[in-house]
């Protein structure tokens, strides 16, 4: 009996210091890959680099994301998340160049920022503290995931602010919810590789942020 309950508890405590190491790896690499892509925006906007075809980007963003899951266990997989990282950092380069390029655009760009982290905190905080299972939204974010792709096409042939206000209105939604539902998977051993979990609360952060300068753009510019 008591050698039951001890392998139980080893057992438990294993699985506990299993999803507190990929929780690190995960925050860490998150944090390197945030500077990283940073760092390559600022290198992009004193370059002026020029917008990169919409077409292109799907196609790079689509084959460097392949090349992760396929090396998701090996030192190519990290590889392969700075490669995704600084791509994305690159094409946002010609972005923050508009905004900077508007009256209060540098306010806005730092609004948006402060909301991103503000957010981003807050229901990642909560799911580590609580340990609430948000997997349920599984099903859901799915859905979401091609109503927002619908959208996207529609907007790309009947470009109105409208439009384009709602698509950024719903990506924001549909971003917090999968803050909630893969910060949920790290905290209860549903997702097991943090490059995985890295990219994926990347794109999270990313798009947000975006959605949110639009938004803000939209209620706020000056221009």
């Amino acid at each position: 009996m008591n050698y039951n309950m001890n392998h139980i508890i080893k057992t438990r405590e294993n699985i506990n210091l299993n999803i507190n190491n990929i929780l690190k790896n995960t925050y860490i690499l998150l944090s390197l890959t945030v500077l990283f892509s940073a760092l390559i925006v600022f290198f992009s906007i004193k370059l002026n680099t020029r917008s990169v075809n919409i077409f292109v980007t799907l196609i790079v963003s689509i084959g460097l994301l392949f090349f992760i899951n396929v090396y998701k266990n090996s030192s190519l997989g990290l590889l392969g998340v700075f490669s995704f990282t600084g791509f994305l950092g690159y094409t946002s380069g010609p972005i923050i160049n508009h905004y900077l390029s508007l009256t209060n655009g540098k306010e806005l760009i730092l609004f948006s920022l402060l909301s991103t982290g503000m957010m981003f905190s807050v229901l990642s905080l909560y799911v580590l503290f609580t340990k609430k299972n948000f997997d349920f939204l599984g099903g859901f974010l799915y859905i979401g995931f091609f109503v927002i792709l619908a959208c996207i096409i529609f907007n790309f042939f009947f470009n109105t602010p409208v439009i384009h206000l709602t698509l950024s209105g719903l990506m924001i939604i549909l971003c917090s919810l999968m803050i909630l539902y893969d910060t949920s998977r790290l905290v209860n051993g549903g997702e097991t590789n943090y490059i995985l979990a890295t990219i994926s609360i990347y794109l999270n952060i990313y798009n947000m942020f975006l959605s949110l300068l639009a938004i803000f753009d939209f209620f706020f510019s000056r221009d």
